[in-house]
C-alpha cells in the first residue's frame, strides 16, 4: 500500500504552522520553512484619527461617516491569503497530495475562501478549532479520525 504525503496546517489569524505525516500513527513533523506568523495591529493604529464628515442628502444634517470594512478583519483576510498562496505553491510543486486544514471557524472560512479551486479539491477535512497552542504529538491524538481517511 501506497503512503499518502499528508499535510497538516494549523492555523489562527496571527500564525500558521505546517506538519506532515506519511501514516496515521507516525509523529507529525514540522515542515521546515513553513511557519507564517503576522502581526496585527489594533484598529485605532490601523484608521485614519478621525472619521470623514458628511451632509445628509436632505437638510442641514452632518455626520461622521462610518468605516465600511473593519480594518482588523481586512488584516486577518490578507494573512489568510498570504497562507493560501504558500500552500498552493507547494501544491503546484507536488510536495503533499492531502490537505487537513485546523482552524478556529472564522479563519477556516477566510482560508476557505483564499484556496484556489486546485488546492482546495486536496482538502480532506477541515477542523474548525483552535490548536495552534498544542505540541505534535498532542496534535497527531486530536486528528486521529481526519488522518484515518
Amino acid at each position: 500500500m501506497q503512503k499518502i504525503e499528508t499535510w497538516i496546517l494549523v492555523a489562527d489569524a496571527t500564525s500558521a504552522r505546517l506538519f506532515r505525516t506519511r501514516a496515521r500513527h507516525e509523529p507529525l513533523q514540522p515542515v521546515p520553512g513553513h511557519a507564517l506568523n503576522t502581526e496585527i495591529p489594533p484598529a485605532r493604529e490601523l484608521e485614519d484619527d478621525r472619521p470623514g464628515r458628511t451632509f445628509d442628502r436632505f437638510g442641514a444634517g452632518r455626520h461622521a461617516k462610518e468605516p465600511r470594512t473593519d480594518p482588523v478583519r481586512v488584516e486577518k483576510q490578507r494573512f489568510a491569503h498570504r497562507v493560501a498562496e504558500f500552500l498552493d505553491a507547494d501544491r503546484r510543486h507536488n510536495r503533499f497530495e492531502r490537505l487537513i486544514l485546523v482552524a478556529p471557524p472564522q479563519f477556516l472560512g477566510d482560508l476557505r475562501a483564499s484556496l484556489p479551486e486546485e488546492t482546495r479539491a486536496l482538502v480532506s477535512a477541515e477542523i474548525d478549532k483552535d490548536y495552534t497552542r498544542l505540541d505534535p504529538e498532542e496534535l497527531r491524538e486530536r486528528l486521529d479520525e481526519a488522518l484515518r481517511g
